[in-house]
Formats: C-alpha cells, sequence, structure tokens
C-alpha cells in the first residue's frame, strides 16, 4: 500500500505543474486570446480615415518595438509621410515580409530595395502615390503588381491581445490558403489599431489592382476558412 501511495504522490507531484501551466494557459486566453468574453461581440471598429496605407517589411513580430515608428526606418516613412505636400493621409505599418520589401495601397504594388528603404526611397514613394508625381518614379526600383493580401495585427510588444490572437491567425490563414490552392500573401504587421477588437486583420482584395482594404475584428481561428473563402471571391469582383 506504502509503495501504491508513494506512486500517486509521485504521480500528482508530477501532474501538478502541467496542470498549473494548463490553468495559466487557460487565464491567458480568456484575458488576452481567443476565449475573452467580448470575442462573440459586434466589432463596432471606428478609424479616422486615410488615404494610403504603405507596408514596409521588417523581419521578424519578435523584433519590433512598442512603437515602431521610432526605428530608423519607420523614422523615415513617418517623416516623408508629413514632408511631402499632399491631401492623402498616410498610414505606415511594419509587416514581416522580407527587409526591402514595400507594399502600397491602393495602387496594390510592392517595391522591392536591396535593404531597409532609406528616407529618400520613403520620400518618393510618397511623391508617387500621394503627391502623383510620376517623375519620382523613374529613380525608384521598378514596382510590381500584388495579389490578395491579409495582414495580421501580431505587435506582442504593443499588445498582448495582438500578441496572442495574431501568430495563430497568420498560420491559420495560411494553411487555408495553401489548402484552397488561392494565390493570396499573409503576412503579420504592427500595430493599426483596435487592440480590443484583436484578432485584428485587413484584406486588401486588389480589386481591379485598386483595394483600400477591408477590416475585420474578433477573428477566431474556426473562422480562417470563411474569411479566406471571401478573398478570394472579393478579389474577383
Amino acid at each position: 500500500m506504502d509503495t501504491v501511495m508513494k506512486g500517486l504522490v509521485g504521480a500528482l507531484a508530477a501532474i501538478a505543474p502541467v496542470a498549473a501551466r494548463l490553468q495559466r494557459s487557460r487565464c491567458a486566453s480568456t484575458a488576452v486570446g481567443f476565449d475573452r468574453a467580448e470575442m462573440d461581440s459586434e466589432a463596432k471598429m471606428e478609424f479616422k480615415p486615410y488615404g494610403l496605407h504603405i507596408m514596409v517589411g521588417s523581419g521578424a513580430p519578435s523584433t519590433w518595438p512598442s512603437n515602431w515608428d521610432t526605428t530608423d526606418t519607420g523614422k523615415a516613412f513617418v517623416a516623408a509621410a508629413k514632408g511631402v505636400k499632399s491631401d492623402v493621409k498616410v498610414k505606415v505599418t511594419a509587416c514581416d515580409a522580407p527587409v526591402g520589401h514595400v507594399f502600397v495601397f491602393p495602387a496594390s504594388v510592392r517595391y522591392e530595395f536591396q535593404s531597409n528603404p532609406t528616407s529618400t526611397d520613403a520620400t518618393r514613394i510618397l511623391r508617387v502615390h500621394a503627391s502623383k508625381e510620376a517623375n519620382e518614379g523613374t529613380l525608384l526600383p521598378k514596382c510590381s503588381p500584388v495579389g490578395p493580401m491579409i495582414f495580421v495585427c501580431s505587435h506582442a510588444a504593443r499588445d498582448a491581445r495582438c500578441g496572442a490572437c495574431g501568430p495563430v491567425l497568420v498560420n491559420t490563414f495560411r494553411e487555408e490558403i495553401a489548402s484552397l490552392r488561392l494565390a493570396a500573401d499573409v503576412f503579420a504587421c504592427s500595430h493599426i489599431g483596435g487592440h480590443k477588437y484583436a484578432g485584428n486583420a485587413i484584406i486588401f482584395a486588389a480589386r481591379d489592382r485598386q483595394s483600400r482594404g477591408d477590416w475585420f475584428g474578433y477573428v477566431k481561428p474556426d473562422r480562417g476558412h470563411g474569411a479566406a473563402v471571401w478573398t478570394a471571391k472579393t478579389s474577383k469582383t
């Protein structure tokens, strides 16, 4: 009997840390993950309107500071947005595309630089797409059109909810798109607003080569298939 009891005590001792980790995981999920109480609420997302969205390839989300605008590349684009004369409101966001890749919406195009874009590069992009100074385009790498794209906020350093939900959704979207054999790209991105709506995503469907983006909040992994199908359908309409 003593041997049996010792065995049970040993087993419980081994299980206890696992149970504690599972409990912490559940708490984290209800606090910042997909089991939050508000996840089934209607997402009444309100954002200040803007006319140009620039997504800048900036490596892994784990390397982004809380305020990406304070990085050298972030500063370059923020300064360009303020310095170029235009009535167009500009939003600049980091994404985990390769460093040097810059996506511009609603034009739905990509520029590929050899390294991080400089302040001069940023200014030229803004002059082409915000001020419509076409001659500046001759000084940039040739841009190429992009297909449908999904960006999911995964900025953990900015908000724990985005850090918990974002990476899971990125993987879910990529798996669903691959299974449906869709020509679409999925990237993690930095803060886009609306932390409380995490997981939140922007889908640029590239309709007729112009897409201002459709925003979604409270996105769960089990809704990934529907979002992927929606992307495919809207990109063709």
